[in-house]
């Protein structure tokens, strides 16, 4: 009777936690955008693991927390006009602001 609500739940636990691991690794200054089975390799995901994989990608282009650049590849969205994070004052004046979610791009720099 609950076999499909549990198993439902189940995906949507798994497609979180791909989630964390992709946002994670792509977010590294050493990533170069990919495609999606790639980037399956890269996290050693299981063959079995494919499909709740892809959905979990495809949820998160959804959501926009990533995007799908040139050629099917995976990136970070680029920051846009308004950034949320905590800004650190240097002493010569100058700031930079971290994100509150990462982004391939780093802190911002503000003069």
């Amino acid at each position: 009777m609950f076999g499909g609500a549990i198993e439902g739940r189940s995906n949507f636990v798994m497609a979180n936690q791909y989630a964390d691991r992709i946002i994670k690794h792509i977010a590294d200054g050493r990533y170069l955008p990919q495609k999606v089975e790639k980037l399956a390799d890269d996290l050693a995901i299981a063959d079995s693991e494919r499909h709740t994989f892809r959905r979990a990608v495809k949820g998160m282009i959804r959501d926009g927390q990533v995007v799908l650049e040139l050629a099917d590849r995976i990136a970070l969205r680029p920051p846009g006009r308004q950034m949320t994070g905590v800004f650190q004052l240097s002493r010569r004046g100058f700031g930079f602001v971290t994100p509150e979610s990462p982004t391939q791009y780093g802190d911002l720099f503000v003069p």
